[in-house]
């Protein structure tokens, strides 16, 4: 089939403008197409992954459909995205595409961890007309702590003549991060996600922090759970700009994560 895309011409700029907007409508509306039928496909294969006679070798369903998953798609589609698609299909997959558009790829995949009454508000909202910015989102999954009194100004004691400052810090040995192992953080995340009582309730999962997919807001909370440097966190999780924000929105993710477990430690 031979087909050309030719330059409109004898149109006014009002003319093009809707013409412009009609193919973004479109474009959106294939993505999301492409993503749900993706997921689709990839939800359907972790099942069968659920059977050690899968024809996939592995201790367990993950080992087996991240196996399966790197030797399909891995030169088609970026693995983080995959697992955005499948995410995307398992708690959204049953709306109409119209919805699903109002909600966005990246948008479905944060609430997809979320809690049940959290997707529930998020679908209201898409289903009645609405449309969900990563704002409204952020707002959903992460409530904002009530504004605490600024703290009265201490008051201010002179330094003894006799005072000595302190040694400078010693640099982390190499291959650490924050001056532990790579072995002693998981195993802190192992132990922080074994005490969650309701682990699929969390808005992130321990999963997502072991390298599929981990957004700008987990990281924020998971790092500061974990007692980490955002430098050594980037480090430590591998993070990169675009699959869950830019490295502006891990930064605020951070500082968010920060005053958010905080808040939540006074009560």
């Amino acid at each position: 089939m031979n087909e050309f895309i030719l330059r409109p011409e004898g149109q006014s700029l009002s003319e093009l403008a809707e013409a412009l907007r009609a193919v973004t409508a479109r474009h959106a509306e294939q993505r999301i197409r492409f993503a749900l039928e993706v997921g689709a496909i990839l939800s359907a294969g972790r099942a069968l992954c659920e059977s050690a006679d899968c024809g996939i070798e592995g201790g367990n369903p993950n080992i087996r459909f991240g196996k399966w998953l790197s030797d399909t798609v891995s030169e088609s589609i970026n693995i983080r995205m995959a697992h955005r698609y499948r995410a995307l299909f398992d708690a959204f997959g049953h709306l109409p595409i119209a919805a699903v558009l109002r909600i966005g790829i990246k948008n479905g995949a944060m609430l997809a961890t979320a809690s049940e009454d959290i997707r529930a508000r998020a679908i209201e909202h898409v289903t009645s007309g609405g449309t969900l910015t990563a704002s409204d989102v952020q707002r959903l999954v992460q409530p904002q702590p009530a504004a605490r009194p600024a703290p009265a100004a201490a008051e201010r004691v002179s330094e003894p003549p006799s005072y000595t400052a302190p040694p400078a810090p010693r640099p982390a040995p190499a291959g650490t991060y924050g001056g532990r192992t790579r072995a002693e953080i998981e195993a802190s995340i192992a132990t922080y996600f074994d005490g969650l009582s309701g682990i699929t309730d969390n808005h992130f999962r321990k999963a997502n922090c072991l390298g599929e997919m981990l957004d700008s807001l987990a990281f924020g909370h998971l790092t500061f759970d974990l007692g980490m440097e955002f430098e050594d966190a980037c480090e430590f999780f591998d993070v990169e700009a675009g699959d869950g924000g830019s490295m502006e929105d891990y930064a605020a993710g951070f500082r968010d994560g920060m005053a958010t477990m905080k808040a939540r430690e006074k009560k």
